[in-house]
Parts: C-alpha cells; sequence; structure tokens
C-alpha cells in the first residue's frame, strides 16, 4: 500500500480554482520507453476517459503528467472534444497547479470537466490533449503524432 501526505489543500477557489498536493515517496510511474515530451517541460502519461457518454452529460477527464523542468513562462493543459472535423465542441482547458510551484520529477494529476452540449449528434469523438504557451496560445511542441494525445469517445 502506497503512503501519501497531503502537503497542502486549497479547498475554495481563488486564482486557481480548489486543488490538493500529495506527497508520495514510494510513487514513481515508470517513464515510457516512447515517452512524449512537450517542449523539455512535462511528459505526458496519460489520459483517463469515459469510453462513452450523453449528449448534456459533464465527464471528467484526467491528464497525467511528468514535470521534467520548471517552464520560464506561464502554460496551460488543453482538453478538447473534437469532431470528426477536428473543430471543438467542448473545452476543458485549465491547469490547477501554478508552474512557480512546479520541481522536475513532479507528477501532476489535472481534471478536466467537459461538458457535452445537449444537440450534438450520435457519434465518435476525440479527446485530445496537449499544452500551450498562455501569452501567444501556441502549442508546445511534441516529439509525438497529435493521435497519442487523443482518446475516442462516443457519444449516445
Amino acid at each position: 500500500q502506497t503512503e501519501l501526505a497531503l502537503s497542502y489543500l486549497q479547498p475554495t477557489a481563488g486564482t486557481l480554482p480548489p486543488f490538493a498536493i500529495w506527497e508520495c515517496d514510494a510513487c514513481s510511474p515508470q517513464p515510457k520507453e516512447d515517452q512524449v515530451e512537450l517542449a523539455g517541460t512535462l511528459a505526458f502519461l496519460g489520459l483517463v476517459a469515459p469510453q462513452r457518454a450523453n449528449a448534456g452529460d459533464t465527464v471528467d477527464v484526467l491528464t497525467l503528467w511528468r514535470v521534467l523542468a520548471r517552464p520560464e513562462r506561464p502554460l496551460s493543459l488543453m482538453l478538447h472534444l473534437q469532431g470528426a472535423d477536428g473543430v471543438p465542441i467542448a473545452v476543458g482547458d485549465g491547469l490547477g497547479f501554478a508552474v512557480e510551484q512546479w520541481q522536475p520529477g513532479d507528477l501532476l494529476v489535472q481534471r478536466h470537466a467537459l461538458t457535452i452540449p445537449l444537440e450534438t449528434a450520435a457519434g465518435t469523438y476525440i479527446v485530445q490533449t496537449g499544452a500551450y504557451w498562455l501569452e501567444t496560445l501556441q502549442p508546445l511542441n511534441s516529439n509525438a503524432p497529435p493521435e497519442i494525445l487523443a482518446k475516442s469517445l462516443v457519444i449516445k
């Protein structure tokens, strides 16, 4: 059993949404051989999303990242629900852990809430993640094709 120690709890919204920081000395997910790095700053470790949802639902999606280096400028994590044409129908961008607090080796688990519009037609959509620089909205370059940072979601 892994021992987690609550290091900090921000229970109410302020500048950032509510969040918690946990410490875990024994937690060390092994890097994948084909690790996806974004601009030498983050390594993408996975995306956890439901396989199915209904129009009108709000679904929680988790993105998992390892900090490789503290960025020198603000960034955000993106999460878009896209149709086959690549146009987002729902956006859950956000970052609940200020980059000034990042340390190399930190594990980030970001919760994104996606509200699927009621008028969304049934079909297969793509949940796409990544990161972008806040001041320019330019994505952080990745060493992998975009489909690596994505997962299918069937809307009923």
